[in-house]
């Protein structure tokens, strides 16, 4: 059950980034850009404690 609630996380914060990423071709504003590049390394990073957590017996 833990886990899904990272996959919501991770899909939620990858739709973010994608979201931010399109408005900044649109609007050409570097605070989209910085928002874009934060949220997607957030993704990258929940989706590799995702991994780690997997391995982990306390989670399963």
């Amino acid at each position: 059950m833990k886990k899904y609630i990272f996959w919501a996380l991770l899909m939620f914060l990858t739709i973010s980034s994608l979201g931010c990423f399109a408005i900044l071709i649109i609007s050409k504003d570097m605070l989209f850009a910085i928002l874009g590049a934060l949220l997607a390394l957030a993704a990258l990073l929940t989706y590799l404690e995702i991994k780690s957590i997997d391995s982990d017996p306390f989670f399963k």
